[in-house]
């Protein structure tokens, strides 16, 4: 089964090019099998849908249900809920660091990195909010946010780390 559902993830990752677009696919798949896991399909599907998002968070494409490493659902909505709440107010905030250009060594570029400052749990990175952000997207709360426009130069230089602000192509805070 593991194996059929590998091919089929390969399948899905094959790039395609829809109005010259490049598209491709990545899933994830949850297993919970009868009886092992399971007695009734709403349990079975809480399961395989508990495996999945592990899988998501580890970037396993094909996760079969284990009791003992499973996140309990209940906490994945909890999380989605602290997350519309985020968004409303503006808790996730962006840090920026150097892309170096391994051929040179150069910094080429900088890279954003979204953080959510959790009034109780600090500066949590993506792994921890990533997988309820989808729930949050689909329910329209992402795409509901204003649109603040590019960061200014201070807001880029006062969030980057020490190895960007030394970039000469790091803007300087004025």
């Amino acid at each position: 089964m593991r194996e059929l559902l590998e091919q089929v993830r390969e399948e899905l990752a094959a790039q395609i090019v829809l109005d010259t677009v490049p598209l491709s696919i990545e899933a994830s798949f949850g297993v919970a099998l009868f009886p092992a896991h399971g007695d009734t399909v709403e349990v079975l599907l809480q399961h395989a849908d508990a495996a999945m998002y592990q899988g998501k968070r580890g970037m396993a494409g094909v996760v079969v249900y284990e009791s003992a490493t499973a996140t309990n659902p209940s906490h994945r909505l909890i999380v989605q809920g602290e997350l519309r709440r985020a968004l409303e107010r503006e808790e996730l905030v962006l840090h920026y660091q150097p892309k170096v250009e391994l051929a040179t060594g150069q910094i080429c570029g900088i890279e954003a990195l979204v953080r959510w400052d959790h009034p109780q749990r600090g500066l949590l990175s993506p792994g921890e909010f990533l997988p309820a952000a989808d729930a949050v997207a689909a329910a329209g709360t992402v795409g509901a946010l204003p649109d603040r426009g590019s960061p200014s130069p201070s807001t880029i230089s006062a969030r980057a780390t020490p190895a960007c602000r030394s970039c000469a192509r790091c803007p300087s805070p004025s």
